[in-house]
């Protein structure tokens, strides 16, 4: 496989990875492969790719007297993709996080008071992210069928590890959605080209909804992401869709919606009361050569959140869930920049050492309702800067700090120090 001599996922305009049944892995960047929607798939049979990272984090936190150094063997992932013809493709995407298999014993000291919990997480850490398959009919009607990505925040989109500057994901995104959130159901996507006025791109899904059992204080509705079952139920439906307007190689805006309701879904039928969950989410980009500047805005409700709390304090411990109070509204924003050294002070484009600042505000408890306390604990807000360096375009080493600051009145404070790898194959 030729390597791109393009430039790097981390600075060549933004891009909808999800675009294109087409765009296959023939050595173009993201952007190239993007433009391929309207021709032919250039090969066919089985491709071979993915990804990996492992971090260290140093931590310095107030908040926490049980924060400890650690190394994280983050994540290994595996994508298939096999091509039958012209117009039918597979897609398989395999992960490994956290080094290995089986249950694992976590200490919580945030939401348990001190306590150990055992969890099997995603099937004993080894999960079928992605399994689907996708029909390409014209450039502006495709479709798939299958477990695959909901298109709503930016991380969802734009996970892999040249994707974004910071050694772990978005804070922003993480406290209130699941990180590469994927579902089961249909989806249809496309893309209209306008000319010298820019393209349009489309996503629409009906998936499986969340379960609301997995909602809480720390990160909303993101554990309601249902794997912790071997057969995620699918009583509740809900409806995602993203729409993007890119305007040559440099801006992109974006938005996207993710709506249903999730009681049914809960293991028990031990919520009489709706509880629609409602998100919006609008990004974009601008990236004027060398630089690159992002950021994103994400807004959440939950009905009747005060009765889902109730529900879930009188839940079995087996379940394996945290019981916290759920907050009705949740709110996040993040923005961040960066600048690539090498072109302007040594002259060099064949390696890349970006320099990055970024500021993230985000409060899974923004809005409560009932007799649920808001706690001014989940309102943080946080600064990073840190390099990147590419020495090629498919492996980035990160450094980082991160100070995180809680909104109560004392020992609020978490500085963290953090080195990473990553590559990309």
């Amino acid at each position: 496989m030729p390597q791109s001599e393009s430039r790097t996922v981390a600075v060549v305009p933004y891009e909808d990875p999800a675009g294109s049944v087409a765009a296959t892995k023939t050595g173009l960047t993201r952007a190239e492969s993007s433009k391929t929607l309207s021709g032919e798939l250039e090969e066919r049979g089985l491709e071979i790719s993915g990804y990996g990272t492992v971090n260290y984090f140093n931590r310095d936190w107030q908040t926490d007297e049980f924060a400890k150094d650690s190394v994280d063997t983050e994540r290994f992932v595996m994508e298939l993709e096999y091509s039958f013809n012209d117009q039918w493709k597979a897609v398989a995407e395999i992960e490994y996080e956290h080094g290995g298999t089986g249950a694992k014993l976590e200490f919580d000291s945030q939401e348990e008071f001190g306590e150990f919990e055992q969890e099997v997480e995603n099937g004993g850490e080894v999960v079928v992210e992605e399994l689907y398959v996708a029909y390409q009919y014209e450039d502006w009607l495709n479709g798939k069928v299958g477990r695959f990505i909901v298109p709503v925040g930016r991380t969802n989109n734009y996970h892999k590890p040249q994707d974004y500057f910071t050694v772990a994901r978005s804070e922003a995104d993480a406290a209130m959605i699941p990180q590469t959130w994927t579902e089961n159901g249909l989806a249809a996507f496309g893309d209209w080209s306008f000319g010298d006025w820019g393209r349009i791109r489309y996503q629409a899904q009906v998936v499986n909804g969340l379960d609301s059992t997995g909602f809480s204080s720390r990160y909303w509705v993101a554990d309601g992401h249902q794997t912790r079952f071997e057969q995620p139920r699918a009583e509740d439906l809900a409806f995602a869709g993203r729409l993007g307007y890119f305007f040559g190689d440099d801006i992109q805006v974006a938005g996207a919606y993710y709506g249903g309701n999730t009681n049914k879904n809960r293991p028990k039928n031990d919520l009489d009361e709706d509880a629609y969950v409602d998100i919006l989410e609008f990004d974009g980009a601008w990236t004027p050569g060398d630089y690159i500047l992002r950021g994103q805005y994400m807004w959440g409700r939950l009905q009747n959140s005060h009765l889902v709390t109730e529900a879930n304090r009188n839940l079995s411990n087996n379940l394996g869930v945290k019981r916290t109070p759920v907050g009705s509204e949740a709110q996040s924003w993040y923005v961040e920049t960066g600048y690539d050294l090498f072109p302007a002070v040594f002259g060099e484009r064949d390696q890349r050492l970006i320099i990055f600042a970024r500021y993230d505000d985000f409060d899974p408890m923004h809005q409560t309702e009932g007799l649920v306390f808001d706690n001014p604990r989940w309102h943080q807000t946080s600064w990073s800067t840190g390099l990147n360096y590419l020495p090629i375009p498919n492996v980035i080493f990160k450094a980082e700090y991160n100070s995180r600051e809680l909104d109560l009145d004392s020992n609020n404070t978490e500085d963290t120090y953090a080195l990473g790898v990553g590559f990309t194959y």
